[in-house]
């Protein structure tokens, strides 16, 4: 099954319990998340969707623009944004990691802290890859 923008909203629908409940941790101590997802099928990139979790409101940061940034640089490079060289950053990329690429999928947030972006575009990431049927589950 071809992984859609619809297919992805559907997959993250089912996981987002469990990412409300992580910002709701005394440890994380925000109170939303961007996300910004892509698909690199080798012949183009699909776009997947940007969402946003929780309340981004009275964040100082342009979250979203920032989860793009921290995707688009994943897309470039094929790798999750901690693992990305410095002579291969531009001016333009996010000056902050909290990225993941996994088989061609792309994933970046923004608004929790740089470990704990990367950790949740990990998570998605995998979610979206192996997901096997989400129409049918």
């Amino acid at each position: 099954m071809t992984l859609t923008p619809d297919r992805a909203a559907r997959t993250l629908a089912r996981i987002a319990p469990a990412l409300d409940c992580l910002l709701a941790q005394p440890h994380v101590a925000r109170p939303g998340l961007a996300v910004s997802m892509a698909l690199d099928t080798g012949a183009g990139v699909v776009e997947l969707g940007d969402l946003t979790l929780g309340d981004l409101s009275a964040n100082p940061y342009p979250n979203d623009r920032i989860a793009r940034q921290k995707r688009d640089l994943s897309l470039r490079t094929r790798l999750p944004g901690h693992r990305v060289p410095a002579h291969l950053l531009r001016p333009t990329d996010s000056e902050w990691t909290g990225s993941a690429w996994v088989e061609g999928i792309a994933v970046g947030c923004a608004g929790l802290t740089e470990a704990q972006d990367a950790l949740v575009a990990h998570w998605i990431a995998l979610a979206l890859a192996l997901d096997p049927a989400p129409d049918t589950v």
